[in-house]
């Protein structure tokens, strides 16, 4: 067993009797006793935690540490000797015991991943020479975080931006339970590293609802044990703006009637959907398709086998298309298909 420190320093000087005793599986008891002495006055030497946490992380590894420490038994003036990583620097012992040493960034840059002693020796007032290691732990460990994609594509539509939303993503040198720190849509967003370096949580739909169209950015953090962090950025947009689409007169009075369907018709319109947008027209339920053209134009021509085969009667001809986020959009139109033709009669002329 190990006694902390602090009970250790509670002691005063003088004699002390540990006391230790066992019971075994049967009830029976043992003990034993040693005597020890507790002389706080003699010479000694003591290493403060270096960095804050007795580990130098990858950022501290690239700036100057100071060394400090306490002694006992030591006259003020006394020249003390460290060494760490084969490099060797001299303090002082001041008036009240304390001693320090700057290493500089470029030896600190050199000292190898792992465990690395400090060792201070020196002689106190009796000429008696003695020496301390201290261990701490260099870490240098590479750590790295992504976010995978937003959504499928990236661009986040009317209907995903309506639902809650999934984001994840992998780390690699961070222990599991470490913190992610995740800032989207201008929120921030926390969770933890799973046991096989995996992240996510979820966005809220009311905070989906709330994300303005446009370009944006989501960002990531993640710091191991020992304070080495990682960062990383994914670039999504917003586009839940539903295309518009328009038709154009058709047969110049929506009408069309015996010549125009034995010719076939031509429907046409304006959209906003990017150019190469799929446009479905239909009509008495059979589909026809198109693209949208660079000028946001569509036409397409409605055969006249299907034209000539409609009873006479009124539809209505709808127009639908998708913008490259997933975005519907579309747009309806009554057309009378006519083509009965007119009849003419004579009445009786001169009783004939």
């Amino acid at each position: 067993m190990s006694v902390p420190a602090a009970d250790w320093q509670a002691l005063g000087n003088g004699e002390l009797t540990v006391n230790a005793s066992v019971t075994n599986a049967v009830g029976n008891t043992g003990s034993g006793t040693r005597d020890i002495t507790i002389d706080a006055s003699l010479p000694g030497l003591r290493v403060d935690t270096v960095a804050g946490d007795d580990v130098v992380n990858i950022i501290e590894h690239a700036q100057a540490q100071v060394i400090t420490g306490s002694s006992s038994g030591f006259a003020a003036g006394t020249a003390l000797t460290v060494v760490i990583n084969n490099q060797t620097y001299a303090a002082t012992v001041l008036a009240n015991g304390s001693w320090s040493v700057g290493v500089p960034a470029t030896d600190v840059s050199n000292w190898p991943a792992g465990t690395l002693n400090i060792t201070v020796s020196g002689a106190n007032s009796a000429g008696t020479q003695t020496s301390i290691t201290h261990p701490l732990t260099v870490d240098l460990t590479t750590v790295a975080v992504s976010i995978n994609s937003i959504t499928s594509d990236d661009v986040i539509n009317a209907a995903e931006k309506g639902a809650a939303l999934t984001l994840s993503g992998s780390t690699s040198g961070v222990e599991a339970g470490q913190t992610v720190t995740i800032t989207f849509g201008g929120k921030t967003y926390t969770t933890t590293v799973a046991a096989n370096g995996s992240w996510s949580t979820t966005v809220p739909a009311a905070d989906m609802a709330a994300l303005r169209d446009g370009d944006a950015s989501a960002q990531v953090r993640v710091t191991n044990v020992n304070g080495n962090s990682a960062t990383a950025t994914h670039e999504y947009s917003v586009d839940s703006a539903a295309p518009t689409v328009t038709i154009n007169t058709i047969a110049s009075d929506n009408i069309i009637n015996a010549s125009e369907a034995a010719a076939g018709v031509t429907v046409s319109g304006t959209s906003t959907a990017q150019t190469g947008q799929t446009l479905t027209v239909t009509l008495n339920g059979t589909n026809y398709q198109t693209t949208v053209k660079a000028d946001g134009s569509w036409s397409l021509t409605l055969p006249a086998s299907d034209l000539t085969a409609l009873a006479n009667n009124g539809y209505t001809l709808t127009a639908t298309v998708s913008d490259q986020a997933g975005n519907p959009g579309s747009a309806s139109k009554g057309v009378t298909v006519d083509t009965t033709a007119p009849v003419i009669s004579f009445n009786t002329v001169g009783g004939r």
